[in-house]
């Protein structure tokens, strides 16, 4: 009830024609009087015209005050909600409802108004029911009785009602423009009403006295005003005089805010009684005078006009025609069929849908042809702000059957929309130009278009030019308003877009998108779709959500904010969280869940798949090697080692085939035990069980063989075996890291290091985080080359990328052309690549760690991210963040930290290794400054414990995000439609930078390391435990390797590849290999204090040099005497013998050299001969590395190449020699240039030299054969 309904609750009345049926007075309501009229005791009840007040009182028991019955017809009434009881007692507003008195013999009464300050009119609207209970349309001919009690007492029920029919009305009204009604009072006079510039004043109700109240109807219309003219007589519109109005869309409680005014002295002029001119203001509010709430008016002023608007123009408005019948509008889904203004009914009329502007909403029209073809009977016709009726054919589509259309299409939704037919000059007059759309023998047709297109970025910031206006006088016609023609004078105007103005401050969640077709802002809330032009709506709506969500947020807060508090029953989370996850076939843990942690409330964009995310073209969950280690690790530490070798009995079930049938060579490695490796997938599936060397069946969820997840394998097997002092462990550990050696090779550059994935999808990118990882394992296992490569590619990455120079890099490029690429790409950097890199002390650089630190802990600006290209913008650089649950309020920050510089939220996985890290250094390296200030690293510390802390109790694991929203919001605000928009509530979780998110669901990898932090230092102050600390050794020493210990592999024994047939028999060679060994002590030893010459010690290939000129008993050569190794050519014959630089002499003619003066005495013979005209030739055979023929000398120290550089690196297309193979590094082919230690490199007999060359290198013998044998180093005095 109260004082109407705005237009924008329930627009316009269109009544229509009625079915036949009866028409049942439905409702009481209370009604305020005059005060004059209003008496206790008395109700209204609402009354058809055929019949009396005195009958409708009379069959509720009650009876008609006298005087009251007259109560003005035409009014837009409105029931108050719900139902109402019987007529024993009178009914409250609240109670109100609506009848069907055929059905339920009941009158519905309601008290009157009681105290004069409620009096005045309340012009309310009706909803009647027909005989099925539906609703009808309103119907003009109504009245309300005044009925009052009798003796005091309320109506007796009674049992009959006369029914109303259809045929008892006096005339069916037929279609009819929807009417708006104003009640207006003015001390003195009323002298004009405009509407739309129309003057409406001979439509009003006049009353005989200056206090009546005068109503008028019209026919409202989007953006126009209504314009009210008074005049005081006693020249004082404020104090003696005063405007009072309760209108449809301008009620009396809005009086002060509604209405404008212009005033003056003298008569006020045409174009300011049309609204139309300049001066308008707001209107001064005199509170509590005369009528209630007040009144308007200016002091001192006799003339007044005031204007307002009853029906906004909402911000768009399209002018449709439909031949025959507009059946309904909708708009963004929703139906405003009552908000269009018009006769809906009518063939030719206008109708206008105004409406606000909803970037990619459409607006709907759906319409009826009554003859069954809309293309040569009937035709749509549009002329909207932004599709112009000379775009009418390319801007709608539409939806056209026989029958009427579904509320889906009525929508604008469902399938098969597609370009309309168009008859262009369908229509006779200028009005339906250019033409019709619609569809042949069809006689229901929706019609779509899309007004407002979803904005671009700069439509919030372009600047537009300052504004240059041409006036001209012109004759003009009324826009479009369907009120009659009229002839002014307009102002014609060219006129360049004045300059926009600044978009103000508006709350989080709203965008401000400048109109350039109203020259004004409009409001966006983007999570909602909601806009408005008012700024005061949006703070409003702000306002009133803000307390909503308050409220629920205390409630939230008491139930989620409880972390576990002590450290043991963390670990007991993290413990029950392992045991009870989910298993594959292989045994593997689940990687994720079991179940999300809802999403979020945005809809579709929230809905999580369950029990796990999931890839679209991917079925099944997925179950990670490197979270299963992680997980493995951190039970070991934890002392749960049963529940560890399970996890390690399926790794390794996946890592030694049971058979080779079928596995190609390239994924085969030869590890130390003896068993062939082949290495893991990076994740594994639960759609059927997975076998080792297979990468491609449906048990493989993601193929790939990347280094860094092998490596995390074998670190979680070294760690269970030196916990558990296994032999068998330590040897799968040492197979993993041998195979990554042979798979991922050495690169040979100056960069170092090991490729990042390998067979058999690989590729020839170097990753820092991989290096780390291995250089990680290789220092638990003891592997001083594997390590110092890994190292010295960490080291080299620092700075590399110029972006963010102040850390490490992510790696190297992935160039086809290049096997291992050296070009840097632009991109982040990653957080694990400062942190895990303190953790396993890769880089140990106490500057480079402190300054990358320093870096991973700023708080950037995640908006400017994508774009720091500048390495001095600290604002663009760090990736200490926070997150805010919002699905489980607990009135808490989660602080940790991004997972590179271009990800978005934390991510806790390596957050809480961030915070292992920072307790690391400062045990290592002390305090941390940055930029001479110091940086409090336990505050740090102390809040990604306490966040991690809190999530354990939460959710009884750790989450890979806080962040809600599921995959689909994360690929629409980062990786499509809206790349980098991360300021949504629900963005779809943890955003990485680097294409993928961590969802809302518990997670195995962050849970565990959670553990481990745990262990690491579960309270501020406590001493560290650096066993906790997985990239960092055991402190239990690793067990020595037992080639009969297989008992963890125990999965079948891998049939041997054939082995490779020697040069000679291996057993011959082996038996004599103490010769070997005693032979080259004893050459070393002999070589005090000589310096070593290049290549002499170690040599792989033997090589015949035939000489036939010896002059003056010479070879024409500089020996080293001692080692028998040539250090320099001095004549033009020998270097056409094919001498080289670092050639070992070994035998001449088929006989052993001892010394140099063995060899001297051999040539003065040949000499002596070669003067007595002989032809004296010798054959000598000498070991040599030729590497592309070119000696150790040349490779190492003339071109600089890297001792960590490969066969494959020098000779890609040369065959390799036995023992060696194309990974052999070149510390091991040429050990005395590189510094390696006397027994590292090849080997061959003394005196049978070729008949087998064995490498010695990382404690092995390899064999020509293909064997390997373990070397025990002993310690002598050279070292």
């Amino acid at each position: 009830a109260g004082h109407g309904p705005s237009p924008a609750e329930f627009g316009p009345m269109t009544p229509r024609r009625m079915p036949t049926g009866r028409l049942l007075p439905v409702c009481l309501l209370p009604l305020a009087l005059p005060c004059t009229a209003a008496a206790a005791g008395v109700s209204w009840l609402l009354a058809e015209s055929v019949e009396s007040c005195t009958a409708i009182c009379q069959t509720c028991g009650g009876e008609c005050v006298d005087g009251a019955e007259n109560w003005p017809a035409g009014f837009s009434w409105r029931c108050a909600p719900g139902l109402g009881s019987g007529c024993a007692k009178p009914l409250s507003a609240a109670t109100l409802g609506l009848f069907d008195l055929q059905k339920e013999p009941r009158c519905g009464w309601a008290e009157s108004p009681g105290a004069p300050a409620s009096c005045g009119a309340a012009p309310v609207q009706a909803r009647l029911l027909d005989d099925d209970g539906q609703d009808l349309e309103e119907h003009d001919d109504r009245r309300f009785c005044p009925c009052k009690v009798r003796d005091g007492r309320a109506p007796i029920a009674v049992a009959t009602q006369a029914p109303v029919t259809r045929q008892a009305l006096a005339v069916d009204p037929g279609p009819q423009i929807g009417q708006f009604r104003c009640s207006i009072k003015v001390d003195d006079h009323l002298r004009s009403v405009f509407y739309n510039g129309t003057d409406i004043t001979g439509r009003i109700d006049w009353g005989q006295f200056w206090n009546s109240t005068r109503n008028v109807t019209f026919s409202p219309w989007p953006g126009s005003y209504l314009v009210v003219y008074g005049e005081d007589i006693n020249g004082d519109m404020y104090k003696t005089g005063g405007f009072w109005a309760d209108c449809n869309g301008a009620p009396a409680q809005n009086l002060k805010t509604a209405w404008e005014s212009f005033c003056a002295h003298d008569v006020i002029d045409l174009a300011h009684l049309r609204g139309e001119s300049w001066g308008w203001a707001p209107a001064t509010f005199h509170p509590g005078r005369i009528w209630y709430p007040g009144t308007l008016g200016s002091e001192g002023m006799r003339h007044c006009v005031f204007r307002t608007k009853p029906m906004e123009d909402s911000g768009y408005k399209c002018d449709i025609k439909v031949d025959d019948y507009v059946r309904k509008v909708f708009y963004n889904g929703i139906d405003i069929t009552r908000l269009v203004a018009g006769d809906l009914n009518r063939w030719d009329a206008v109708r206008r849908a105004s409406f606000p502007p909803i970037p990619g909403a459409y607006v709907v029209v759906y319409g009826e042809d009554w003859k069954g073809d809309f293309f040569n009977k009937g035709g749509f016709w549009a002329d909207c702000d932004t599709a112009p009726a000379k775009d009418l054919e390319r801007s709608w589509e539409s939806y056209c059957s026989t029958t009427e259309l579904p509320i889906e299409y009525q929508q604008g939704e469902g399938v098969g929309w597609s370009k309309p037919t168009f008859r262009p000059d369908s229509h006779a007059g200028d009005e339906w130009q250019p033409g019709t759309l619609g569809d042949a023998n069809k006689g229901h047709c929706a019609f779509r278009m899309i007004p407002v297109r979803i904005p671009t970025p700069e439509a919030t910031t372009t600047m537009l030019a300052p504004a240059t206006t041409t006036v001209a006088l012109l004759p003009a016609q009324p826009s479009g308003a369907p009120m009659g023609t009229r002839t002014t004078l307009a102002l014609a105007t060219t006129t360049t877009e004045a300059p926009q103005p600044a978009a103000p401050a508006l709350p989080e969640g709203w965008k401000a998108v400048w109109d350039p077709l109203h020259k004004a802002y409009y409001f966006w809330e983007t999570t909602t779709d909601f806009t408005t032009w008012s700024v005061s709506e949006v703070t409003d709506k702000a306002k009133q959500e803000e307390e909503k969500a308050e409220a629920k947020r205390k409630q939230e807060e008491v139930k989620w904010n409880k972390p576990c508090k002590t450290q043991e029953e963390c670990l007991k989370i993290v413990d029950a969280y392992l045991s009870n996850q989910p298993r594959q076939g292989n045994s593997l843990l689940r990687t994720y869940g079991p179940g999300s942690l809802d999403g979020g409330d945005c809809g579709e964009l929230c809905e999580m798949t369950e029990p796990c995310p999931t890839d679209p073209l991917i079925p099944g969950c997925r179950y990670d090697t490197y979270d299963n280690s992680i997980a493995a690790i951190y039970l070991t530490k934890r002392g749960l080692v049963e529940e560890a070798k399970t996890i390690l009995h399926s790794l390794a079930e996946l890592l030694y085939p049971k058979s080779l049938d079928g596995i190609d060579a390239k994924l085969q490695h030869v590890g130390p035990s003896g068993k062939t490796v082949t290495l893991l997938a990076a994740a594994y599936s639960d759609v059927s069980k997975a076998k080792a060397g297979n990468y491609e069946s449906d048990g493989i969820y993601d193929g790939a063989v990347d280094t860094g997840n092998n490596a995390w394998v074998a670190l979680a097997f070294a760690h269970f075996a030196a916990a558990t002092s296994s032999s068998c462990h330590a040897s799968v550990a040492r197979d993993i890291l041998s195979a990554l050696d042979s798979a991922a090779g050495n690169c040979g550059d100056t960069l170092s290091g090991l490729r990042g994935r390998l067979e058999p999808y690989p590729r020839n990118y170097r990753s820092t985080e991989h290096n780390i990882d291995v250089f990680a394992v290789a220092t638990v296992l003891g592997d001083k080359v594997v390590s110092q490569r890994a190292h010295d590619f960490v080291h080299s990455m620092f700075g590399r990328n110029h972006a963010y120079n102040k850390s490490y890099s992510m790696g190297t490029g992935d160039a086809e052309e290049e096997k291992c690429s050296q070009s840097q790409p632009f991109g982040p950097v990653p957080a694990d690549c400062t942190y895990w890199n303190l953790l396993a002390d890769a880089d140990p650089d106490r500057d480079r760690m402190a300054a990358a630190l320093a870096f991973a802990l700023r708080y950037p600006k995640v908006e400017e991210c994508a774009k720091a290209e500048d390495p001095n913008n600290i604002y663009a650089q760090g990736m200490w963040t926070s997150d805010e649950d919002l699905i489980r309020y607990t009135g808490k920050k989660f602080y940790g930290t991004r997972f590179t510089t271009w990800g978005n939220g934390v991510q806790w996985e390596v957050t809480a290794g961030a915070a292992m890290s920072m307790l690391h250094f400062a045990k290592r390296y002390g305090a941390l400054q940055s930029d001479g200030q110091p940086v409090e690293l336990e505050h740090f510390v102390g809040q990604a414990r306490d966040s991690i802390k809190l999530l354990l109790g939460m959710y009884k694991g750790v989450p890979g995000s806080v962040l809600g929203g599921n995959r689909d919001a994360w690929v629409k605000w980062t990786m499509k439609q809206d790349k980098w928009r991360r300021d949504v509530p629900f963005p779809g979780g943890t955003d990485t930078g680097v294409s993928w998110s961590y969802l809302r669901y518990n997670h195995v990898a962050s849970t565990s390391w959670a553990g481990l932090l745990m262990l690491y230092q579960g309270e501020s102050g406590e001493a560290l435990n650096e066993d906790a600390n997985p990239l960092a050794p055991p402190k239990q020493p690793m067990p020595q390797e037992d080639a009969k210990d297989c008992s963890c592999m125990g999965f079948g024994e891998p049939t041997e590849p054939p082995p490779t047939t020697p040069t000679a028999a291996p057993e011959e060679a082996e038996a004599d290999f103490k010769l070997w060994q005693h032979w080259m002590h004893t050459r070393r030893e002999a070589a005090t204090g000589a310096a070593v010459p290049t290549g002499s010690e170690v040599l792989s290939v033997v090589a015949t040099i035939k000489v036939t000129t010896f002059t003056h008993g010479s070879l024409g050569l500089d020996l080293v005497a001692d080692t028998m190794t040539v250090a320099g050519v001095t004549d033009a014959a020998a270097r056409a013998a094919g001498w080289r630089i670092g050639d070992r002499l070994v035998t001449m003619d088929e006989m052993g050299l001892s010394s140099v003066s063995d060899l001297n005495q051999r040539l003065a013979l040949l000499a002596a001969a070669q003067q007595q005209d002989a032809r004296p030739t010798a054959s000598f055979k000498v070991l040599r590395m030729d590497l592309c023929g070119r000696s150790c000398q040349d490779i190492v120290h003339t071109l600089g190449k890297a001792c960590s550089s490969t066969w494959a690196d020098e000779c890609p297309q040369t065959e390799v020699p036995k023992p060696f193979s194309a990974r052999s590094l070149l510390s091991d082919l040429c050990p005395a240039e590189c510094g390696e230690s006397k027994v590292t490199g090849a080997w061959t007999h003394a005196t049978k030299p070729g008949v087998e060359t064995v490498l010695i290198s990382q404690n092995q013998i390899h064999w020509q054969s293909g064997r390997v044998t373990l070397v025990e180093m002993e310690e002598s005095d050279g070292g």
